[in-house]
């Protein structure tokens, strides 16, 4: 009973931090001063550069700002069998990747897919280490048709995207780049 209020919380207190995160972006990113601001358009979609460098754009009524422009993750690779409905086809989706590594804000970039998913994102880990007593512990090895996973993983590889066995894999040395392609891609902005 006493785990299950733990878990609970923590539950909670990430929810918070995801959502006050997003609100953070779309107010700190309000502005209209055209005079520190860039437009350009991709694929449709119009895209603000805000004085921050981030990159704004509206898709379906949500306010989305991410660190990189759609035309230079053209070169990141994404697997044809992706879609937000795939994803959404499962009952859990859980977002594992090493806690002991920081990706903050890689993270704060992954709320704006959260709007667009049927279901929340579970924080799971791919190590067993005292951070994550908490919280469930997945890799892609875990994936079914009802379990999808996104694992996060800081390498020395090419950034990439892979899709397999119901596993979202996105690898890199700092993983915004292959996580802003994953994110622009499932929202259809790029193709």
């Amino acid at each position: 009973m006493r785990q299950d209020k733990k878990k609970l919380f923590v539950s909670i207190f990430i929810i918070f931090i995801m959502v006050s995160s997003t609100l953070g972006f779309i107010l700190g990113f309000s502005s209209n001063d055209p005079i520190n601001q860039q437009t350009e358009e991709y694929n449709g979609f119009e895209f603000t550069q805000h004085q921050t460098g981030r990159w704004l754009t509206q898709i379906n009524g949500y306010q989305v700002a991410l660190s990189n422009y759609p035309e230079d993750l053209e070169n990141i690779p994404f697997p044809a069998l992706l879609s937000i409905n795939d994803l959404n086809s499962a009952n859990k989706i859980y977002l594992t990747y090493d806690h002991n590594r920081s990706i903050s804000l890689v993270l704060s970039e992954l709320q704006f897919i959260t709007p667009h998913l049927n279901k929340p994102l579970i924080q799971a880990c791919t190590e067993d280490i005292k951070e994550c007593e908490d919280l469930p512990l997945k890799k892609c090895d875990d994936a079914t048709k009802t379990e999808k996973v996104i694992q996060l993983t800081l390498s020395n590889k090419t950034d990439s995207i892979t899709y397999y066995d119901n596993c979202v894999l996105v690898e890199g040395e700092n993983l915004l780049k292959p996580v802003d392609r994953l994110i622009w891609t499932l929202l259809g902005v790029m193709r």
